[in-house]
């Protein structure tokens, strides 16, 4: 395992470093980057709507760009089935329980 991040000289652009730094931690980078976008949208949106409504929005955007970030190989793809299925619970739980 790599731990001289300092001898970076194939990184041209911020894209290498982040996908060098991904690939020595082994995803952490992006696992934790999507962990505190979840939960910086999660506060934003509790202070506007419900609990349900701001997990499903967050759980949504999270979604959306997860589906980015694996496109370019920064993510799992565990990533977008996770939020998927907390973005249908909530939709579906906000639909069923609307009066």
């Amino acid at each position: 395992m790599v731990t001289n991040l300092t001898n970076l000289t194939t990184a041209k652009t911020f894209y290498d470093i982040i996908v060098f730094t991904n690939q020595v931690t082994n995803g952490i980078v992006g696992m934790m980057f999507m962990l505190v976008i979840f939960l910086i949208l999660l506060t934003q949106f509790t202070k506007r709507y419900e609990i349900t409504e701001a997990i499903t929005a967050s759980s949504f955007l999270c979604f959306v760009l997860s589906i980015i970030l694996t496109s370019i190989n920064l993510l799992n793809f565990s990533f977008i089935i996770g939020f998927g299925i907390i973005f249908a619970f909530g939709g579906f739980y906000i639909q069923f329980t609307k009066t």
